[in-house]
Order: structure tokens, then C-alpha cells, then sequence
């Protein structure tokens, strides 16, 4: 017998790229699994785990771009317009 509690439900509401969930509806209905049941398996899995029941990682070229990004996030930014402006730049380093 369920309690007052099991029976109780609440609504969450998300955005999907509308093309993301197409696609991913099209194979849930293959699986014969409605986007509700799969939604309650994900929590479920967020529980078992503790967390994501994947890894969300950047890839390492995101990595090195971040890395890259914050490394220069305070040089400034210096105009080259012509063939000397470049040969000034590349002798002096800055």
C-alpha cells in the first residue's frame, strides 16, 4: 500500500533545444518510455549517485581554450594593420 507521500507529485519545468528533444522523444518512444518515466529515472539516478550518473567534463581542447583565455584575459589588445605593425610586434614581443 502507498502512502500520502509516494503519491504526491511535483511539476518540473525545463527548456529543451526543441531539435534535442525531438530526437531524444523519437528514441524514448522506440524504448517505450514517455519523457515523464525517463525524467523520474534520471532523479532516481541523481540519488543513487549522489550526483550526475555521468561525467560532465570539458574536453581537453575546451580545457586548454579556458586556460588560454584566462591567461590572456588582461594583456591588452594591440592593433596590427600593416606588415610593419606585425614586424614591430614580433621583434618586440609585445
Amino acid at each position: 500500500m502507498q502512502t500520502a507521500k509516494q503519491n504526491q507529485s511535483k511539476r518540473v519545468q525545463a527548456l529543451v533545444d526543441a531539435e534535442v528533444a525531438d530526437q531524444a522523444e523519437k528514441i524514448l518512444s522506440d524504448l517505450g518510455v514517455t519523457p515523464t518515466n525517463a525524467i523520474n529515472m534520471f532523479y532516481r539516478q541523481i540519488i543513487i549517485h549522489g550526483g550526475l550518473p555521468f561525467g560532465v567534463v570539458l574536453s581537453e581542447r575546451q580545457r586548454a581554450t579556458h586556460e588560454l583565455l584566462e591567461a590572456t584575459k588582461n594583456q591588452p589588445v594591440q592593433e596590427i594593420k600593416t606588415q610593419a605593425d606585425l614586424e614591430k610586434f614580433i621583434a618586440n614581443g609585445d
